[in-house]
C-alpha cells in the first residue's frame, strides 16, 4: 500500500462504501434488464432517461455532502480567520474555492473540469428532463471529458437532451471517487485535518 492509499483511510471507510453501493445497485439493474431482453430498443425503453437521471442526482448528492464534510473538517483545523460561509459561492464551488484558495491544497484540474460539467448536467435534470438548450450550451456539454450525452434538435437553436448513455453513471462514480479521494489525501498530507481533541497539539 502506498502513502496515498494509507492517507485515504477515512475516505476508504466513510466514502468509498457509498460509491460502491450505488455501483452495485446500478449493475444489478442492468443485469435484470439484460436478462429480460437484449434488444437495444427494449433496453432503452426499460431503462429510461428518468432512471439514469435519478442515479446521477444521487451520485451528485454524495459528492456535495462528502465535500462539505471534509471542507468543514479543514475549516476547523485551519488558523485562517476566513470561514466557509464568508465566501460568496455555494455548494461544491464554495467548498472547492475554500479548499484551494484558503486552505491552499492543489486538486487535479482535469477532474474538477469534469465535476463542473456534471454539475451542469445535474442542474438541468434537477428541474426537468426536457430542458431546452441553445447550441452554445450543447457545445459546452458535448466535450471529450463527458461524451455520453445524446442531443436532439427541436427547432431553431433549440435542443433537448434525448438520452444519456449508461456509461455516464460509471464515469461519474469514478470521477467522484477520484476527486474526493484526492481531497482527503491532499488535506492529510498537508496536515490540514486534525482530530478535534488534537487541534492545539
Amino acid at each position: 500500500m502506498n502513502k496515498g492509499e494509507e492517507r485515504a483511510t477515512v475516505f476508504n471507510l466513510a466514502v468509498l462504501p457509498q460509491i460502491n453501493n450505488i455501483k452495485s445497485h446500478f449493475n444489478a439493474i442492468l443485469v435484470q434488464i439484460e436478462d429480460k431482453n437484449t434488444e437495444e430498443d427494449v433496453f432503452t425503453d426499460s431503462f429510461p432517461l428518468i432512471m439514469k437521471k435519478s442515479f446521477l442526482i444521487t451520485i451528485y448528492s454524495i459528492l456535495e455532502k462528502e465535500l462539505s464534510k471534509v471542507t468543514q473538517f479543514a475549516e476547523f483545523s485551519s488558523n485562517s480567520t476566513l470561514k466557509i460561509n464568508d465566501l460568496r459561492h455555494r455548494g461544491i464551488f464554495r467548498d472547492y474555492n475554500y479548499l484551494t484558495k484558503v486552505i491552499g491544497i492543489k486538486l487535479p484540474s482535469d477532474v474538477w473540469k469534469k465535476i463542473r460539467t456534471y454539475n451542469r448536467i445535474r442542474n438541468f435534470f434537477i428541474h426537468e428532463i426536457k430542458v431546452v438548450l441553445t447550441f452554445k450550451e450543447v457545445q459546452q456539454l458535448s466535450n471529450k471529458s463527458v461524451p455520453f450525452i445524446e442531443f436532439k434538435s427541436s427547432g431553431d437553436d433549440r435542443y433537448v437532451i434525448k438520452d444519456i448513455g449508461s456509461e455516464i453513471i460509471y464515469d461519474f462514480l469514478e470521477t467522484v471517487e477520484i476527486f474526493l479521494k484526492s481531497v482527503w489525501i491532499a488535506l492529510e498530507e498537508g496536515g490540514h485535518i486534525h482530530k478535534r481533541g488534537n487541534k492545539e497539539n
